[in-house]
């Protein structure tokens, strides 16, 4: 008996987005009309794609200042990571934000991108440092300042490095010269508040970084009366 079968052909691409989630399908259908005793079936291609979804905008460094993008381009990077993605926009607008990511996954930038983006909007109303960044470790500290000094010096931003194992004079010259972000861990930032050299009260960004291996090495207590002195502001925790 012969079974015709209706000639088909079609291109459907349905774009959907969720969140931060994109799904493309599409779903190619060619046939042709054909008699089951004479004809092979006819074909059938389904092609689903389903892909991470990141916004034009925020592919693009959306609410980040140019001078940032153009010093970021500098250096190779074009595109965000996801880290960056899920945390640049939101640290930008003034959220408290907590990120998780593991090391080489561009969680530097995902804070200092946000911090200098912020900074750079207001002009410093005194010698008082308007960022701080912690961080376990001297080792880590001087990581995290080779990626943010050179950021920071495209949008004339100052910078300090204060952490152990380093001269006091050039950390207590800092405070008193007048400083925009400091880089630093905290046995060394409680010395200097102990010894009234430095002054956090006009910190507005305040990042801690490996938080987890902060409290592992003990450092709670000097992070909370860090905090303390610090105050109000926003918190980044990565």
């Amino acid at each position: 008996v012969d079974l015709p079968v209706a000639a088909l052909a079609g291109l459907a691409v349905i774009t959907l987005w969720t969140g931060e989630y994109r799904l493309n399908a599409i779903v190619v259908g060619v046939g042709c009309a054909i008699k089951f005793t004479f004809w092979p079936l006819a074909a059938m291609m389904i092609v689903v794609q389903v892909r991470r979804g990141r916004r034009a905008e925020i592919r693009r460094w959306a609410a980040v200042v140019a001078a940032i993008v153009a010093a970021l381009a500098a250096t190779g990077i074009d595109e965000p990571f996801r880290i960056q993605i899920a945390a640049i926009p939101d640290a930008i607008s003034g959220k408290d934000v907590l990120g998780r990511a593991s090391t080489g996954s561009g969680k530097t930038l995902a804070f200092s991108v946000p911090v200098l983006t912020r900074l750079s909007a207001e002009q410093r109303a005194d010698r008082r440092p308007r960022a701080l960044v912690l961080s376990p470790t001297r080792e880590l500290a001087m990581q995290i300042a080779d990626v943010i000094s050179p950021l920071a010096s495209a949008m004339h931003l100052s910078t300090i490095l204060v952490a152990g194992g380093m001269g006091y004079g050039p950390q207590t010259k800092a405070f008193k010269k007048g400083v925009d972000i400091v880089v630093a861990t905290p046995g060394r930032l409680v010395d200097l508040l102990e010894t009234g050299d430095a002054d956090l009260s006009g910190v507005q960004m305040t990042v801690l970084d490996e938080a987890d291996h902060m409290a592992d090495l003990g450092f709670m207590q000097a992070v909370g009366a860090i905090l303390d002195a610090v105050g109000q502001g926003q918190k980044l925790l990565f």
